[in-house]
């Protein structure tokens, strides 16, 4: 598992495609009733990023860049980081209640009005706070190595509300073992990233 950052790369078209996944087992009885079963708490969003120029010259390497990065994680192999540019803001979001005893909790992000865990927060912008009370990193707290859920020193007292403020990432795999490109002319590619996301 890694904490790498898909790069930013410009060239990046209309017609992104953002797609949340449910898993639903559904049964139909002989009598017309319907019976549904939810296999998923949380979605798995795909992701879908067409970028229709890509430089490919000895001062503009976005293609080269992206090849080496869709390298070095083997494909779909290894996972990594995905700053959503729609969804990666989090403002005072509840975490949970403190009870006196629980000193772990999994850090969530709302859109739209649906929490749901995060992939990995970005530790530099994240503001913890109990109560209203803004928490010290490391003395009050700590993050764990896939940034996804946070450790109280002392578990937070019972009653009290816990928020973050700050970013956060998807934490994703590529879709495909082959990432497809296509030369435009001499020097520029265009290519589509799909990728999902997924929990650890």
């Amino acid at each position: 598992m890694s904490n790498n950052i898909l790069p930013s790369f410009p060239g990046l078209s209309w017609g992104i495609k953002k797609t949340p996944m449910w898993a639903t087992k559904e049964s139909n009885a002989v009598s017309g009733r319907q019976y549904t079963l939810r296999r998923r708490l949380y979605p798995i969003w795909k992701y879908r990023l067409p970028y229709e120029v890509l430089r490919d010259a000895a001062s503009l390497t976005e293609f080269q860049q992206i090849l080496a990065f869709f390298n070095a994680r083997n494909g779909k192999y290894d996972d990594w980081l995905y700053l959503d540019q729609f969804d990666n803001i989090a403002t005072l979001q509840n975490m949970g209640t403190g009870d006196g005893t629980t000193d772990q909790f999994e850090i969530l992000s709302s859109y739209g009005g649906f929490a749901e865990p995060v992939g990995a927060v970005n530790a530099g912008t994240a503001q913890v706070y109990v109560n209203a009370v803004l928490q010290t990193i490391t003395t009050q707290y700590v993050f764990d190595a896939e940034l996804r859920l946070i450790s109280f020193v002392t578990p937070p007292p019972n009653g009290h509300a816990i928020t973050w403020t700050g970013t956060y990432y998807k934490r994703c795999r590529f879709i495909n073992d082959e990432l497809p490109t296509d030369a435009m002319m001499k020097g520029k590619w265009k290519t589509d990233l799909e990728f999902r996301t997924f929990r650890p």
